[in-house]
């Protein structure tokens, strides 16, 4: 059975309205409570279920400047690390600034033993980012893998994505988790619609995975940015590097560029693989959060690289384009002899090259 959610637990709590003990509770516990209800309410109605007014109405009286501090404390507790998981991920200060544009969710599920919550989320640029937990009856590993990753649809249409998942363990059955979407068509829009179904959550090693049904719903909007046109190439005897425009977020910084080769370097590698090495007039050196690529084969690519947020005081970057042409050294065969895949690992010996091009320099003021 489903455990309560918000509204059953308030329910069953009993107030004498006449005695009670305030308490002091930050603007960000306050915006955390209201979203969960709101988020509650939404998800009510679309799912069928039947709202409780009764206790909605109670749980809105106390948000005021103070709260009931029992009733608020008990509920606080029955949620799974109250806070932002960004800061756990956070090691090399890639997200400092991602919970304070945040939409705080608190959107539960469980099955079979297991809870998800989303906890939160974030638009900014073409990428939407979102953090959730994990809280099992049994034990999960060291770093477990969902099956699905989030849907993205812009105006009810769903939109091609790269995606990126990362979970690890926290305490005993207790783990956080962020997935990383990129719209890799670029299109452009100011919400997305959220859906993510998740069947199983698959455990480390050869455990039998666990099913359910997991399904959150929600709506994003997109952080306000603005866009530096860029229009620049950098060309070598071998490649040629487009940069198209960069995009400054309050959280972020994502420059989009993309590559073409000539037929020689198809003839010889397997792969091209271009990153950036940024650096802005006051000696900063930024570090790159995500990097995303797609195109039709492994040569003529675009790129979308997001990097920390960007110095207020900077007026231009420096950018230098960094060119890694490689081969596989895994390739898969169907039955009649015809290539399926092809890889490198990480710790691959098979031959590679690496060089810089030019720098060029871009205002941003």
């Amino acid at each position: 059975m489903k455990d309560k959610g918000i509204y059953d637990l308030l329910n069953d709590i009993e107030i004498d309205v006449t005695e009670y003990e305030d308490s002091n509770v930050s603007e960000l516990e306050k915006r955390k409570v209201k979203m969960r209800l709101r988020k509650e309410v939404k998800a009510k109605k679309k799912r069928g279920w039947r709202n409780k007014l009764a206790a909605a109405s109670i749980a809105f009286a106390l948000l005021s400047s103070t709260m009931v501090g029992v009733s608020y404390t008990s509920y606080a507790d029955d949620i799974p690390f109250l806070g932002s998981i960004f800061k756990h991920f956070n090691n090399q200060g890639l997200y400092d600034h991602h919970e304070e544009n945040s939409t705080v969710l608190e959107l539960e599920e469980k099955y079979n033993g297991l809870i998800m919550t989303v906890n939160e989320a974030v638009f900014a640029g073409d990428t939407v980012f979102i953090t959730f937990t994990l809280e099992s009856e049994h034990d999960l590993g060291e770093s477990p893998t969902l099956n699905t990753i989030p849907d993205l649809s812009i105006n009810n249409e769903k939109v091609a994505l790269n995606g990126d998942e990362k979970i690890t363990r926290v305490e005993d059955n207790k783990y956080v988790g962020m997935v990383t979407l990129n719209n890799s068509l670029r299109i452009k829009t100011n919400e997305v619609h959220v859906e993510w179904d998740v069947g199983n959550v698959q455990p480390d090693g050869n455990k039998e995975a666990i099913n359910g049904d997991w399904y959150f719903e929600f709506d994003l909007e997109r952080i306000d940015s603005g866009k530096v046109v860029i229009d620049k190439q950098n060309v070598s005897d071998d490649v040629r590097v487009n940069l198209k425009d960069m995009e400054l977020t309050p959280i972020s910084f994502v420059i989009n560029y993309s590559n073409e080769v000539t037929d020689e370097v198809r003839s010889n590698w397997d792969f091209t693989f271009i990153e950036l090495e940024v650096q802005d007039d006051l000696g900063n050196e930024y570090k790159n959060m995500q990097l995303f690529g797609n195109g039709l084969d492994f040569y003529d690519r675009n790129w979308t690289a997001t990097f920390e947020r960007i110095d207020s005081e900077a007026k231009s970057l420096t950018i230098t384009p960094i060119v890694q042409l490689s081969d596989n050294d895994e390739v898969q065969y169907d039955n009649e002899g015809n290539i399926i895949s092809e890889s490198r690992s990480k710790n691959s010996k098979s031959e590679e090259e690496k060089y810089k091009l030019d720098s060029i320099e871009v205002n941003i003021q």
